[in-house]
């Protein structure tokens, strides 16, 4: 009986060694995928390709418009031979011409910082989706980790019930035993059995959201994932990460990229105060050929402005709206700044009650579970412990060991919600 249980120590040591069949997707080739083929992260780079264009587009001339047009043009002239007899006629002439809009001073030069304030709007809002898929990326990646290493230790401790059923079973069979401790070790062994099964539903819904991050079929369920650091130690202090919310934040900077856009737009609106130019050159010349050339071929140009007669109306109160905008920006500009940092120091007071609780349970709770259990094992070898309470102190262990992986993910949880929201990988 004492080499069954040795037996049984023995295959519960081997469980928990590392996984070494299955091929490993680390954490970066995970979030390589998922910035190569997110459709969010593809939109926002094609939206910043578009800007980009507008940008150049906005900094050119407009194009000059072709001009052609028939005129009829009544005249009168003298008979050949006499200067005293006018003969009046019709003659027809062809227009040819091309004009050129001449915008105000400093037209373009607003229209080209107006499309350079909306690309860096986009910019921006392409960091802040990006952002926000990696740390999505990262939470499904470490709850994928820590389901992995939660469905070993729960093999562990089904392999020990197990093992206790059977002795317990054979004790009371034998009038050695408890009913009640027969039927405790049963119900157990159950409750592990239900856990393992709601870890095996869980890993696959978690393997459906890896693939809908990767946008591609991993295969998860025959990955491995990479196991947790157990490094909890922060490198940064409150002020400092408050600090680099308020310079990189891309949402902020995207409030503060419009805010500037409208300014230039207000700038630009207070321009059509003044008038418009458009320079045309132009020729004319008869189209009847037959006849005798009555009519030389004109050349000529002009020049046309447009006059805002209504400035007072439509420009003022356009400029006015600008001025309302620009209020309207800084406010939600200075409102999601607050936000940030609430959220900051949120998270980062959750970060550091999960450091407190790693830090106990790597240098206390953990350390001496596992003294705990080799104690036992060499009591149990000698055959000054039981089983049974062998046992125990190996569930013991593995309850810890539980908690502390749930703990470690939530801290790189936090530090993933963190990073997103500063704005820095």
């Amino acid at each position: 009986m004492k080499g069954l249980w040795m037996a049984a120590a023995l295959s519960m040591f081997l469980l928990t060694l590392p996984i070494t069949a299955q091929q490993v997707l680390t954490l970066q080739d995970f979030l390589d995928k998922v910035e190569k083929n997110n459709p969010e992260i593809l939109a926002g780079q094609k939206q910043v390709a578009s800007k980009e264009a507008m940008r150049k587009a906005a900094g050119a001339w407009e194009d000059p418009m072709g001009m052609f047009g028939v005129e009829r043009m009544p005249t009168t002239y003298p008979v050949p031979g006499s200067s005293s007899i006018l003969v009046e006629d019709q003659l027809y002439a062809k227009n040819i011409g091309i004009s050129q809009k001449l915008p105000f001073f400093g037209t373009i030069r607003q229209r080209k910082k107006i499309a350079g304030q909306e690309k860096a709007e986009a910019e921006y809002g392409l960091l802040a989706t990006r952002l926000e898929k990696r740390s999505e990326a990262k939470r499904a990646y470490y709850e994928w980790a820590r389901l992995q290493r939660d469905r070993q230790l729960l093999e562990r401790a089904n392999l020990v019930w197990e093992k206790l059923v059977g002795l317990t079973q054979t004790a009371y069979a034998k009038a050695q035993g408890e009913h009640h401790s027969y039927l405790r070790a049963q119900v157990e062994l159950v409750k592990v059995e239900a856990e393992k099964l709601e870890n095996t539903e869980a890993l696959k819904r978690i393997n459906a959201r890896l693939d809908f991050l990767a946008g591609e079929v991993l295969a998860a369920e025959n990955l491995a994932a990479e196991p947790l650091s157990p490094n909890a130690e922060g490198g940064l202090i409150l002020d400092s990460a408050l600090r680099l919310a308020a310079q990189y934040n891309p949402e902020i900077q995207m409030l503060a990229a419009a805010e500037e856009r409208v300014r230039f737009e207000k700038n630009l609106a207070a321009k059509g105060y003044f008038p418009d130019l458009e320079l045309s050159l132009y020729r004319d010349q008869q189209i009847d050929h037959a006849m005798p050339s009555r009519l030389m071929n004109v050349y000529g140009g002009q020049v046309s402005f447009r006059l805002p007669f209504f400035f007072w109306t439509t420009r003022s109160k356009e400029v006015q709206g600008k001025s309302l905008e620009i209020q309207q920006t800084a406010s939600l500009k200075k409102n999601r700044e607050n936000q940030i940092r609430a959220e900051v120091e949120t998270v980062w007071a959750e970060i550091e009650r999960l450091e407190k609780l790693l830090r106990l349970y790597n240098n206390e709770l953990l350390p001496r579970a596992q003294l705990l259990v080799e104690e036992g094992q060499t009591a149990y070898t000698v055959g000054r412990l039981s089983f049974p309470d062998f046992s125990e102190v190996q569930l013991e262990q593995i309850e810890l060991e539980r908690k502390y992986y749930a703990f470690l993910a939530q801290y790189w949880t936090a530090r993933a919600e963190l990073e997103k929201t500063i704005g820095l990988n």
